[in-house]
């Protein structure tokens, strides 16, 4: 927000932010914080800005990777920060750690404007820029946005290496986070064939990577698809039990969701008093046996496809699953029968079964 000519707003959102964290380790020193806002540059920088990576990893490292080459960096004129050399504007200045001002409403990627709020002061001490310099903006209100586009990237590979490489559980395979949930409330963990507890783990250490991000976490088998709400509804819908497989965790940190109860103190929000922000675990995971998925198997839907695309058809838009397959419930005599349904010969099956009929008890009916 632009307040006068060498004063801007300065919003952190959540104290978890990491220059809510800088600014609240310079206030405690007794200082302002000097900063520098850059607008433009390779476009690497803008994916590196918006990825939630764990506190002290240099976003500067990760553009340069994300480029193939270190992004070159250069001395800020008022300070020691470094800024990128090819950065169309660079707005030097400090942010104050002494006093705040009311700031906002503005559109949010939550779908919502968000209240107007005590924030943080950037005071302005120089601006430097290209001779023809572009206002390079991000547009970030009802998802889906160029925000939600760039935080899906992000989203999606942090949270993944998080569970499986620095959490040990292997087993999971993607992560999906959804535009509709602004890429911050809604988390799908994909597992492969997980041990006995892997999808609590993952559910629980996804929930604690940061405490601003994620009301909703499911965790799915490899045969669902993430990305697929449908594939996801039909996780929900078969595969888990309310009663058995939900669990709710309180202490989350609010992040511009209007569904909070009111309050002008963020940290009033955090206790598990009924008033605060929380967070659901769903459990998805087949963990007993089921049988097949109900459609018919590979080869079958393949020659059907070939057959649709032989005929000039409009192009199929196929969706996992789109082809029967065993799971692990399906014994041998189970594809025995199948076999012979798919060659009409239907009838064996029906004659080896008459052979084990049984009376009928009392009461069965009700069973």
């Amino acid at each position: 927000m632009i307040k006068a000519v060498d004063r801007i707003g300065c919003a952190t959102d959540v104290p978890t932010q990491h220059l809510a964290i800088m600014w609240e380790k310079a206030r405690r020193m007794g200082r302002h914080l000097d900063a520098a806002i850059f607008i433009g540059g390779p476009p690497a920088l803008v994916l590196a800005s918006a990825s939630k990576v764990p506190y002290g990893v240099d976003e500067f490292g990760i553009a340069g990777a994300l480029n193939g080459a270190p992004i070159e960096l250069v001395k800020a004129e008022m300070s020691d920060l470094l800024v990128p050399a090819h950065a169309e504007i660079v707005i030097e200045g400090r942010i104050r750690t002494d006093v705040l001002e009311p700031e906002a409403p503005f559109g949010e990627a939550s779908g919502y404007l968000g209240p107007r709020k005590l924030e943080k002061i950037f005071e302005v001490t120089a601006i430097t820029h290209r001779r023809a310099p572009v206002y390079q903006g991000i547009v970030s209100e009802f998802p889906p946005s160029e925000s939600t586009v760039i935080r899906k990237i992000a989203f999606d590979a942090i949270y993944l290496r998080h569970l499986r490489d620095s959490c040990n559980i292997p087993s999971v395979t993607k992560v999906a986070t959804h535009e509709m949930a602004s890429c911050n409330m809604l988390f799908v963990i994909q597992l492969d064939r997980p041990a006995i507890g892997q999808p609590w783990q993952a559910l629980r250490s996804a929930a604690a990577f940061d405490a601003s991000l994620g009301k909703i976490f499911i965790a799915v088998d490899v045969d669902v698809d993430p990305d697929s709400m449908d594939a996801v509804l039909w996780a929900l819908s078969y595969s888990m039990q309310p009663h058995r497989d939900a669990e709710i965790i309180r202490g989350k940190v609010p992040r511009l969701d209007p569904s909070v109860s009111p309050s002008s103190d963020v940290r009033q929000l955090t206790y598990p008093d009924g008033m605060g922000s929380s967070a659901i675990l769903i459990n998805a995971c087949r963990e007993h046996p089921y049988l097949p998925v109900s459609l018919p198997r590979r080869d079958l839907m393949e020659a059907a496809k070939a057959r649709w695309e032989g005929l000039g058809l409009p192009a199929l838009d196929l969706r996992t699953p789109w082809y029967g397959y065993p799971l692990t419930e399906w014994t041998p005599e189970n594809e025995e029968e199948a076999g012979l349904a798919v060659t009409g010969r239907y009838l064996e099956t029906g004659a080896k079964l008459l052979e084990r009929r049984v009376a009928a008890a009392p009461g069965d009916e009700h069973q």
